[in-house]
């Protein structure tokens, strides 16, 4: 593998765990609002 590949490989899972993070908080967040 090139550093291209590892570099868009990196990025992809850095942007899919953020987007997974931040929805986890929201639920959290909203999941204590509503409770």
């Amino acid at each position: 593998m090139d550093i291209v590949s590892i570099v868009m490989i990196v990025t992809m899972l850095a942007i899919f765990y953020g987007f997974y993070c931040r929805e986890s908080a929201v639920n959290s967040v909203l999941g204590k609002h509503l409770m």
